[in-house]
């Protein structure tokens, strides 16, 4: 694909900085190099001698000596390369991208981080963004600025609607990517699994169709999917928009927030290489990196659990999260009846109640 239309003049012109590839090289090395040009301190200083950590199903454990200063120093801004092999072979397990194209990850400051990235990366003023008609609101407040123009597809139970989105790109054809004055949207953004905050999940049959039409009219996906391991059917998992990417054409974004910690801030975004590498210029000089003490402490966790471990420890979450659910419907069936409708949730955190009646609640908020 040609991600030329996707890139904004300032991310187009966005080039790496030179020290920080050079962490990365040094980092690749099977040699021991000595860099004097980055200014890292020396770890010799630092205050910490050890950092303990007990889960709550027995497990210890410490990082220290070498592994502790990995933990304390500057590491290469896509993440620390352990965590990004440990999370590439979790994609492949999971999703089995299809793309022909080489794709790779950067760990960010959890999804919202990735997400503010993006769209800083590909958003001139005034440009129009595709997503479900009630948008999670971290995402209006990070488009606000941009002024964008918001096309509301609908959705119901099921998700987004497949012929919803074909009626709000109807006022342009597929053959309009190639002409960038018209205006044609470049971006559809989507919560596809436990939507935030209408708690939907997006059957397969309407993400299939949805990417044949992203495909048709030359759309970027982006796949914001920080509730996939808070599924209540754990042998059913949703099929991903990334498990169907051909073209390269989706960015997928994971979080850890809501299984291991959110205040850990961990996430990462999965793509195509070419705009994962736009991300990388962009935290070059912005964070430099996602916290490597943080990085660090998952890499363990995750090493130690596996994959199958921590495929367990996910399904006594979503588990929790069931009971929380069913409570819940529980209460809305005694003392809502009548005034409220709602479907029932199959995933995530969230019961997205209507009035009857009422168009919106505004005024009573």
């Amino acid at each position: 694909m040609d991600y030329t239309r996707f890139l904004n003049e300032l991310s187009a012109n966005r080039k790496p900085f030179l020290l920080r590839e050079l962490i990365k090289r040094n980092l690749a090395s099977t040699v021991p190099i000595t860099n004097f040009c980055n200014g890292s301190p020396n770890a010799e200083t630092f205050p910490f001698k050890t950092i303990s950590v007990e889960l709550k199903d027995g497990v210890n454990f410490a990082l220290k000596g070498s592994k502790l200063t990995e933990a304390l120093q500057y590491t290469q801004s896509e993440g620390l390369p352990k965590l990004i092999k440990l999370l590439t072979d979790y994609q492949i397990e999971l999703h089995h991208p299809p793309m022909k194209c080489e794709w790779s990850i950067i760990i960010t400051a959890g999804c919202q981080d990735g997400l503010s990235k993006a769209f800083e990366m590909m958003l001139n003023r005034g440009d129009y963004v595709i997503g479900e008609e009630f948008l999670y609101s971290g995402v209006i407040s990070t488009l606000k600025p941009y002024n964008v123009k918001h096309i509301k597809v609908k959705g119901d139970k099921d998700g987004m609607r497949p012929d919803s989105l074909r009626d709000v790109l109807g006022k342009w054809s597929p053959e309009d990517v190639r002409n960038k004055v018209n205006g044609i949207p470049k971006l559809l953004y989507i919560v596809p699994t436990g939507g935030n905050p209408v708690g939907t999940t997006t059957s397969a049959e309407r993400r299939k169709e949805i990417y044949k039409i992203a495909q048709q009219y030359d759309l970027l996906i982006l796949e914001d999917d920080p509730y996939y391991f808070i599924q209540f059917h754990q042998n059913k998992k949703a099929e991903s928009f990334l498990s169907m990417d051909v073209d390269g054409r989706v960015l997928r974004f994971d979080s850890f927030s809501k299984i291991l910690s959110g205040g850990m801030r961990l996430g990462f975004v999965t793509g195509p290489k070419p705009l994962i590498q736009k991300l990388v210029f962009h935290m070059q000089v912005s964070q430099i990196h996602t916290s490597t003490i943080t990085q660090a402490i998952a890499y363990e966790i995750l090493s130690i659990w596996g994959f199958d471990g921590f495929n367990k420890y996910a399904q006594r979450t979503a588990l929790f999260y069931k009971k929380q659910r069913d409570l819940m419907l529980h209460y809305a069936k005694k003392w809502l009846t009548g005034l409220v409708e709602y479907n029932v949730p199959d995933c995530g955190l969230f019961l997205w109640i209507r009035e009857i009646g009422r168009a919106s609640c505004r005024e009573r908020v």
